[in-house]
């Protein structure tokens, strides 16, 4: 079984003045502490979820454009 580990990394912030942008660079905000390791994309399970990911996305798009009172099996 493939075991997956999830790391999070503290960050200290300075934030510019009061109603400043802090969406400006990367001061270690949100997404600073979001890392995808895409060699895991790689290998037999990453491909899995990928094929997951997508499948999943298709079978909810087609049911949005289904007629009413169909039914998929």
């Amino acid at each position: 079984m493939v075991e997956t580990v999830v790391t999070v990394e503290r960050t200290t912030t300075t934030t510019g003045p009061p109603g400043g942008n802090p969406s400006a660079g990367d001061n270690g905000g949100f997404w600073s502490a979001i890392r995808i390791n895409m060699d895991y994309y790689r290998t037999a399970p990453g491909i899995i979820k990928i094929v997951q990911f997508i499948s999943q996305r298709l079978l909810s798009i087609n049911a949005q454009f289904m007629p009413p009172g169909r039914h998929h099996v």
